[in-house]
């Protein structure tokens, strides 16, 4: 099941795909595709962002205690490396669906 937030904590109900737009924790989307991508393991995620500079500084501003803890774990980074993170603006969306 995933989560926005470390486990334990409440759970989204299943879906297929998942657009979440508005104001979230630096961190939320790092725990959505964690525990998303654990309970489906040989699946990938990805993560749009308009600016990639700025969310990576939100996450230090925000300085989760989980990640800082279990970030470094193995199996955490490996679960993180099936994450992509994409800095795309919504005209560039708008125009590749035109296509």
């Amino acid at each position: 099941m995933s989560s926005l937030f470390p486990l334990p904590s409440p759970l989204l109900p299943p879906f297929d795909s998942l657009l979440l737009k508005g104001k979230y924790h630096a961190s939320a989307p790092i725990h959505l595709c964690l525990t998303h991508l654990s309970s489906h393991p040989g699946t990938k995620a990805i993560v749009l962002t308009p600016s990639r500079q700025k969310w990576l500084q939100a996450l230090c501003d925000f300085n989760d205690d989980w990640l800082n803890e279990c970030g470094g774990y193995g199996a955490v980074s490996h679960i993180l490396s099936q994450v992509d993170v994409l800095s795309v603006t919504l005209g560039y969306v708008f125009l590749s669906m035109r296509h």
